[in-house]
């Protein structure tokens, strides 16, 4: 018994182990103008960025923050962009991260 749990043991230890995260994806609308500062303020605090899209009037910024930390990302997005940034709530998922 004991040489499988060390077995078992080693091989986690070889694979590791994933954190995963409960997650609300975010998309902000802001003007071109203000896209490319507000992006560097996201990245700058710790928050992925997944994708910009720049259409013909604004830029869509996709990030993703832990459901607990919704409420003050919201709060900094509008610190951040002078309260120029617009978000819409996307899905909640498990995320590795």
């Amino acid at each position: 018994m004991r040489a499988y749990s060390d077995a078992v043991a080693a091989a986690l230890d070889d694979v590791g182990t994933r954190e995963r995260r409960l997650m609300r994806r975010l998309r902000v609308h802001v003007d071109h103008s203000t896209a490319g500062r507000l992006d560097g303020a996201i990245r700058n605090a710790g928050i992925a960025v997944h994708d910009v899209a720049f259409g013909p009037d604004e830029a869509v910024l996709r990030i993703a923050v832990p459901v607990d930390a919704v409420e003050r990302t919201v709060a900094d997005l509008a610190s951040w962009s002078q309260g120029a940034a617009r978000h819409v709530a996307g899905e909640i998922e498990w995320t590795d991260v």
